[in-house]
């Protein structure tokens, strides 16, 4: 029975040094606490508007997009323009093949 009683003692010790230790590393902690405002819609500056930089950069994006167009089309109408002269000249070899088939046939 007395063994039991040490060993529940030194249990209660051992967890009223535990909260004292506790209680100091709480007493030194410190928090830090970082706030973002959202950013207005009109600019505290003159000469310097969200909507006015954001409206630029869309304009930007449209012309870029705009020339990326014009880039395919660089590439795709000579790759066209190659696929229908080949059309055109198996065409008009077959028929010629054709009608000289029919010819001697």
């Amino acid at each position: 029975m007395e063994r039991e009683l040490a060993r529940v003692r030194e249990e209660i010790e051992r967890s009223e040094t535990r909260v004292r230790y506790l209680s100091t590393r709480i007493a030194m902690s410190t928090i830090a606490v970082t706030v973002h405002e959202k950013a207005p819609l009109v600019a505290s500056q003159p000469g310097t508007s969200v909507m006015g930089r954001a409206f630029t950069e869309m304009l930007r994006n449209f012309v870029a997009f705009i020339a990326t167009g014009i880039a395919i089309l660089g590439y795709a109408i000579p790759i066209t323009i190659l696929a229908l002269l080949a059309w055109l000249a198996w065409t008009h070899a077959r028929r010629r093949h054709t009608t000289q088939s029919q010819a001697l046939g």
